[in-house]
């Protein structure tokens, strides 16, 4: 069973303070779709990395991103298990892009959580996201 894409949060799209003040807080959830994002998450991806608000182009420096002395936490929840060491790595576009649109717009501390497998069995899924629960409390008591 496909799981929906769920946004909740409030951003400022406020083009002057956008890039400086990333106020975003923001929850993003999307399962993998074939090895890589939903279109719905790469369409609101899309919307929010403008020229002005998250980069900027110029032709002498070339592009920079906008969000700055920020860090970024990515989790990922997946069914199987495509995380750094697995057999399955390779197959990982999911994180790939996350890490490069996030350095693209600026981020330089990206954190990441893999909450994976989960659907390995119900003790497996419970032990995944223990880990990840426990590795996100401690991200969190460190920013």
């Amino acid at each position: 069973k496909r799981q929906p894409i769920l946004f909740a949060g409030r951003c400022s799209t406020n083009q002057a303070t956008f890039g400086t003040q990333f106020t975003c807080r923001t929850l993003l959830v999307a399962s993998p779709f074939c090895v890589g994002i939903p279109y719905k998450l790469k369409h609101f991806i899309d919307v929010l990395v403008q020229p002005g608000l998250a980069f900027s182009f110029m032709p002498e420096a070339g592009y920079k991103g906008l969000i700055t002395v920020k860090p970024a936490v990515a989790i990922y929840a997946r069914g199987g298990t495509y995380g750094p060491g697995s057999s399955s790595e390779g197959y990982d576009a999911q994180s790939t892009y996350f890490r490069q649109i996030l350095g693209f717009i600026g981020f330089t501390d990206i954190k990441e959580i893999f909450v994976e497998p989960t659907l390995a069995g119900p003790s497996a899924k419970d032990d995944a996201v223990a880990a990840g629960n426990q590795k996100a409390a401690e991200l969190a008591a460190a920013m």
